[in-house]
C-alpha cells in the first residue's frame, strides 16, 4: 500500500501557525530557542552561503561577492592603468626624440652652438602683435631669444621682454616687429646649404611684415626675381638679427607679382606655420658656455 505524499499547502499552513504561536508565546516558554540557536545555525550556515550566491545571481544591479571575481576585476583595472601609462610614456618618448632631432638640425644649419628652451603659450596679445609664453628668465630665457615653431626651423618671432616665469614674444608677421626688415637668402625647396660658397651664390631679398600674415619684398630686381620661384624657402641671413636666428626659415615664396616698374617684381613670403596659432615652441639662444670654451666664435 503506497504512502500518501505530504500536502505542501497543508505543511505550509502548519508551519505558519507554529511560528505565529511562538511569536505570541510568553518569553519564558520561548527562551529555550535561544539555547538551540547555535546548533540551528551550524546546520543552516552551509546552506545560507549557497543560497545567498544563488539569490545574488538573480538580483538586478548586484555583482557577485566571490573573492575570485574581485581579483579578476582588480587585475583588469590594473591592466587598463598600465596600458594608459605605457601609451603616455610612448607619446613622451616620441616627443623627446623629435626635439633631439630638431636640435641636431639647428646645430648643423648654422654651425653655432645654441641652447633651446621648450616653451608653451599662456596668453595671446594679438592687439600688440605678441604672445606670452612660459618659462622665463628662471629657465635661461633671454631677450632676443628666437622663438621657433616645433617640428622645424620656422621662426615665430623674437623675445622682447622677460620675467622670472614668462617671456613676451613679438610675432614675425606683426608690422610693429623689430627689426622691421628681414634680409635673407632664397633657395629651392629641399635644398641643403652645404658651404659658404653655395650660400654666397643664392639670391638675397629684403622683406617687411604686412600685418596680414605675410612678409613682402616690394622691389626685387628682375635679375634676382628671375632666380626665385614660388615654393622656394627664405632663410635669415642678416647681421642685424641675433646669431641664433641665422639661416632659420622665414617662410616660403607664395607669390611673385609684376609691378609698375618693369625692372622690379614683388615677392610675397608666407610663414609655413601661422605664428598667431602656435601653441608650443622653442626659445633658441646662443650657448655662452660653448663660446667661453672656444666652442663657437
Amino acid at each position: 500500500m503506497s504512502r500518501n505524499s505530504p500536502n505542501p499547502r497543508a505543511f505550509l499552513s502548519v508551519t505558519v501557525l507554529v511560528l505565529l504561536a511562538l511569536s505570541l508565546a510568553p518569553t519564558g516558554l520561548t527562551g529555550w530557542l535561544r539555547h538551540a540557536r547555535p546548533a540551528a545555525m551550524f546546520a543552516i550556515a552551509p546552506l545560507s552561503g549557497q543560497l545567498e550566491r544563488i539569490g545574488g545571481a538573480f538580483r538586478k544591479g548586484r555583482t557577485s561577492s566571490d573573492p575570485e571575481d574581485r581579483s579578476v576585476e582588480q587585475l583588469e583595472r590594473a591592466l587598463v592603468e598600465l596600458e594608459a601609462r605605457n601609451n603616455s610614456l610612448l607619446s613622451e618618448l616620441f616627443r623627446l626624440e623629435r626635439r633631439v632631432e630638431q636640435l641636431g638640425r639647428l646645430r648643423v644649419a648654422t654651425g653655432i652652438d645654441t641652447i633651446a628652451v621648450p616653451a608653451t603659450r599662456v596668453a595671446s596679445m594679438l592687439g600688440s602683435g605678441s604672445i606670452e609664453v612660459r618659462p622665463g628668465v628662471g629657465s635661461g630665457v633671454e631677450v632676443n631669444g628666437v622663438a621657433i615653431a616645433p617640428g622645424g626651423l620656422q621662426i615665430v618671432g623674437l623675445v622682447t621682454e622677460t620675467s622670472p616665469a614668462t617671456a613676451t614674444v613679438q610675432l614675425l608677421t606683426d608690422r610693429r616687429f623689430e627689426p622691421s626688415l628681414v634680409v635673407g637668402v632664397v633657395s629651392g625647396a629641399g635644398v641643403t646649404i652645404a658651404s659658404t660658397e653655395e650660400l654666397a651664390r643664392l639670391p638675397l631679398v629684403q622683406v617687411t611684415p604686412t600685418g596680414r600674415g605675410t612678409l613682402v619684398a616690394e622691389e626685387v630686381e628682375l635679375a634676382v626675381a628671375d632666380r626665385i620661384a614660388v615654393g622656394d624657402v627664405m632663410r635669415v641671413l642678416d647681421e642685424t638679427w641675433p646669431r641664433s636666428a641665422q639661416l632659420l626659415v622665414v617662410g616660403r615664396v607664395t607669390r611673385i607679382d609684376e609691378t609698375d616698374e618693369p625692372l622690379f617684381k614683388r615677392v610675397v613670403v608666407t610663414p609655413e606655420v601661422d605664428p598667431t596659432r602656435v601653441r608650443s615652441l622653442l626659445l633658441r639662444m646662443p650657448d655662452k658656455s660653448a663660446s667661453e670654451i672656444g666652442g663657437a666664435p
